[in-house]
């Protein structure tokens, strides 16, 4: 997920609030459940998952919502996976200690020895043919500039069940454009936490739903009432950018920086599903889902 697009997403639900509040964003009485399986009958927990992100600072913010929590989740599978392969292949840990089942150090280390080399291309002429090779790597995405109207589905206001006044709204806005304003103004006041209103442009690089939704939408567009993971979302599309090929003279002067960041992109990815494959990994998506729930 891009930047954009987790600023989409996260904007202001529990970040900041530092890792003692990140208990809080899963169900304590769930904490047992089974998130994830291997093979050979281990599984990862949902107290498992909040104590692997409790423990990294750069996950600050990742079980505010499902597809965060997600990501978490399979960097998690993909570090005790990388953590067997590296036993099977007999690799030392740093110090000669036992990795821990989801030792980071160890599974970087597991990882430089069996990802392929993403080497920059050597000069203009390398960078050139990477380009000609490779034409996917240079797409700038479709992006959309959208305004939300964001309320918890158990809220109320104006005295309306969340659900039903968001609809209200959306048809007030579809008749006049001049009442989403408004439509905003009532959000803030009912649910200040959230980032109401413009949220500058996301990018259409994810397959979250809103953003599948967002991604069919044109500018004057209204997206929603939409109900996910627990909140109710009305969007309203003010611009967009189709996604558009570069020439190779828009980009030749970052080619070859591009080519080695695509390169690791795919590396990644590859890696995570051959040892996915190799170990057996399931992530139970509904498990995951019911946590939100």
């Amino acid at each position: 997920m891009s930047p954009l697009a987790e600023r989409f997403f996260r904007a202001a639900r529990g970040v900041g609030f530092g890792l003692a509040a990140l208990a809080l964003a899963l169900p304590l009485a769930a904490g047992a459940q089974t998130l994830a399986r291997f093979a050979d009958g281990s599984s990862i927990s949902a107290d498992e998952l909040r104590a692997y992100v409790a423990k990294r600072p750069d996950l600050a913010g990742a079980l505010d919502n499902r597809w965060s929590a997600a990501a978490a989740l399979q960097e998690m599978a993909t570090t005790a996976a990388l953590v067997r392969e590296g036993q099977k292949r007999g690799l030392v840990a740093p110090g000669g200690a036992e990795p821990r089942r989801f030792d980071d150090i160890y599974a970087h280390r597991v990882y430089k020895e069996i990802a392929p080399a993403c080497e920059r291309p050597a000069d203009a002429a390398a960078a050139k043919k990477y380009f000609d090779d490779h034409p996917e790597a240079f797409v700038v995405p479709a992006r959309v500039r959208v305004s939300r109207v964001m309320l918890p589905v158990d809220a109320t206001a104006d005295g309306q069940a969340a659900a039903d006044w968001m609809m209200a709204q959306a048809r007030a806005v579809a008749a006049d454009r001049n009442a989403l304003a408004a439509a905003i103004d009532e959000a803030e006041k009912v649910n200040p936490s959230d980032v109401q209103g413009d949220l500058g442009w996301v990018v259409l690089d994810s397959d979250h739903p809103l953003i599948a939704a967002l991604r069919g939408a044109g500018a004057d567009d209204l997206v929603g009432p939409v109900e996910e993971d627990g909140f109710v979302y009305l969007f309203y599309v003010e611009a967009t950018h189709a996604a558009r090929q570069l020439t190779w003279e828009q980009a030749a002067s970052g080619a070859a920086t591009r080519a080695q960041q695509y390169c690791r992109e795919h590396a990644q990815k590859d890696t995570r599903e051959r040892l996915f494959a190799e170990y057996g990994v399931h992530i139970d998506d509904d498990a995951l889902a019911n946590l939100f729930r």
